[in-house]
């Protein structure tokens, strides 16, 4: 009987697991950035080790973070973040609303919900 073990602390296992996190981000980030050509950065994001939202700059920024957090409850917001105060001012007077227009719907579905 052959046994199988996955061992989660292998050099292979946390390459392939931080390659299939960045291409998970590069995904989300062109989907974002496709309709209206939505800004990427700077974007709020949040972990388990952050327990907040976090302002981060870049993929590179992005990509340390989650790997702090050990990939665990890793999360992109899908507005950008305001670059400044006086911007903020102005998307709560009506101006430049567009910038922070959705232009993607997530929708998580547990099969556990749905009997086949």
């Amino acid at each position: 009987m052959d046994i199988f073990m996955l061992n989660l602390s292998s050099d292979s296992y946390i390459v392939n697991r931080k390659q299939k996190v960045t291409e998970g981000i590069d995904i989300l980030l062109n989907l974002f950035s496709t309709v209206k050509q939505q800004r990427l950065f700077p974007r709020k994001i949040m972990t388990l080790s952050t327990k907040r939202q976090v302002t981060v700059y870049s993929i590179e920024e992005m990509i340390e973070k989650f790997a702090l957090a050990d990939y665990k409850d890793c999360r992109i917001n899908a507005y950008p973040a305001f670059l400044n105060a006086a911007e903020e001012r102005d998307y709560e007077n009506g101006v430049n609303l567009d910038i922070f227009a959705p232009n993607i719907l997530f929708l998580d579905i547990d099969l556990n919900d749905f009997p086949l």
